[in-house]
């Protein structure tokens, strides 16, 4: 629901989603990420595959493997090789201060 707020927002700028496994694993996080943003029709964000455990090894949440997430939907479009830290910054995307989501 927050990648939705941030897409339909005009002072949101998303320049990159960072998948990372919780509920389901990070493979099905990153399809997900494609898939809605495929069902927006929203091109040119780069979505990654980020941390597929936790810091300390063990899940805190029960994990179904056939679960799909909430979205549970294929994508076409292949996810953005890398991690999460090497998504380039556009340019003007720089701030000088930091910012923060209400």
């Amino acid at each position: 629901m927050a990648l939705l707020y941030l897409l339909a927002s005009p002072e949101a700028e998303l320049v990159g989603i960072a998948s990372t496994g919780g509920n389901v694993a990070v493979q099905q996080v990153c399809e997900n990420n494609l898939g809605l943003l495929e069902l927006c029709r929203v091109t040119g964000i780069p979505v990654s595959k980020g941390a597929g455990a936790t810091l300390t090894g063990r899940w805190v949440t029960p994990r179904d493997p056939t679960d799909r997430g909430v979205w549970g939907m294929p994508s076409c479009r292949p996810r953005t090789p890398g991690s999460p830290a090497t998504i380039p910054r556009r340019p003007g995307c720089a701030r000088p201060t930091p910012f923060r989501v209400n």
